[in-house]
């Protein structure tokens, strides 16, 4: 029984919500990129869709185990009316690649896509 739950617990922890059907609601993204003691080592403002589209194609929708890593980017997602309503946390270490976000009460954690890592490398070069 108590397998059980836990698969179903698991299993219904993902999937749910593809973070590339934000492009729609973000008007900008702040990217901002940390140092190894988690302080701001540069940020970037993206206003055009295209570009926050690219953004959000970092984030995959597969699940991914959730990791102890510190994250080195973050993405803060501002709706027409400048309010923040979307973070996501990630991570482009090799061993460590990934995403975290929260949306309606849940905790989600997902991988990077193939090339993601490398994408968020080059945005502060």
């Amino acid at each position: 029984m108590l397998f059980l739950l836990g698969v179903l617990l698991f299993t219904s922890c993902g999937g749910g919500l593809d973070v590339k059907g934000l492009v729609g609601k973000a008007r900008r993204i702040e990217v901002v990129r940390t140092d190894e003691g988690g302080k701001p080592a540069g940020k970037m403002i993206v206003h055009s869709e295209d570009s926050i589209g690219q953004l959000l194609s970092v984030v995959s929708n597969t699940d991914a185990p959730q990791v102890a890593c510190d994250y080195d980017y973050e993405y803060r997602c501002f709706d027409d009316e400048s309010k923040l309503f979307f973070l996501v946390q990630l991570n482009s270490a090799h061993l460590c690649q990934g995403a975290v976000f929260e949306h309606e009460g849940e905790v989600y954690y997902r991988y990077l896509s193939d090339d993601g890592a490398e994408y968020l490398k080059t945005l502060f070069n």
